[in-house]
């Protein structure tokens, strides 16, 4: 079996999402890093007709007869799904079959809900503390380990900034009222993880998966993590549960490990996002 290629941005949740599933399955894989200004090679090969947004699988054990080209499928939620179907010999995220289309119709409702308020929120804390971290994201990887204090880190950042605020409407999440529906998610997630161990089954599900890939940007905005910690103690410790049980491979991205860094002689700006 050859390894699966993830086309990834290292801070992205869905792609994390995407890299645990892979983990948990114990399917090979190879990480790509997906460059903002220049072609990224190995997506020459993908069909015109696919969504260039990460994450993005390329599956070269799933060989198209035509050209005899690997399959390309991008999307967090329908790669889970692909790889279930293409590789059932693997531990099931849907093991449930009588139970599968609620779970396909969570993670759908949590991608499009949970996943871009966290995004939005985790930039705007990034924006608000460090905008030069965020050159990490133009850098040729060989290159992320340098210091982001320099001028030039400067400039990407805010190069990286004006793209993320015009792509992802970071500078309208006071007025879409983000971090007031991110509240409300939290709340009744709270409540529906009441005398549950899973959110499905009694069982780790991909709806278990997604909901904790999808709230880790908040672990990163001190307004939300430790300040609401007791407020959703039964959210935060379900998250850490499933983590450290399910997902032995999860480490911080760099960005995350850059902006730790810089709080260990900064304190965290909280007035961004509160």
């Amino acid at each position: 079996m050859e390894p699966l290629r993830l086309y990834q941005f290292s801070f992205s949740h869905f792609c994390d999402k995407v890299r645990w599933a892979l983990d948990y399955k114990n399917i090979p894989y190879t990480v790509v890093p997906y460059h903002v200004r220049e072609p990224t090679e190995g997506l020459e090969h993908a069909p015109q007709t696919l969504q260039k947004l990460v994450p993005i699988i390329e599956d070269p054990n799933n060989r198209l007869h035509e050209d005899n080209t690997s399959f390309f499928i991008s999307d967090s939620t329908p790669i889970l799904l692909y790889l279930e179907e293409r590789y059932p010999d693997k531990k099931s995220l849907f093991p449930v079959p009588s139970s599968k289309q609620a779970i396909i119709d969570y993670c759908l409702i949590l991608d499009s809900t949970l996943g871009l308020f966290a995004r939005r929120l985790a930039y705007l804390q990034v924006f608000s503390e460090k905008p030069a971290i965020l050159s990490i994201n133009i850098m040729p990887l060989g290159d992320q380990t340098q210091s982001v204090d320099n001028v030039e880190s400067k400039i990407k950042g805010t190069i990286v900034c004006c793209f993320l605020i015009s792509r992802y409407r970071v500078h309208r999440v006071k007025e879409d009222q983000i971090v007031e529906n991110t509240q409300k998610f939290l709340r009744e997630t709270n409540e529906k993880l009441m005398g549950k161990q899973y959110l499905f089954d009694n069982q780790f599900t991909a709806a278990d998966l997604t909901l904790c890939a999808l709230m880790k940007p908040l672990l990163s905005i001190p307004s939300f993590y430790p300040e609401q910690k007791e407020k959703y103690r039964r959210l935060f410790d379900y998250h850490d549960r499933v983590r450290k049980e399910y997902d032995l491979k999860c480490q911080d991205s760099v960005i995350e490990r850059l902006l730790k860094r810089e709080r260990e002689v900064t304190a965290p700006q909280r007035s961004k996002v509160k």
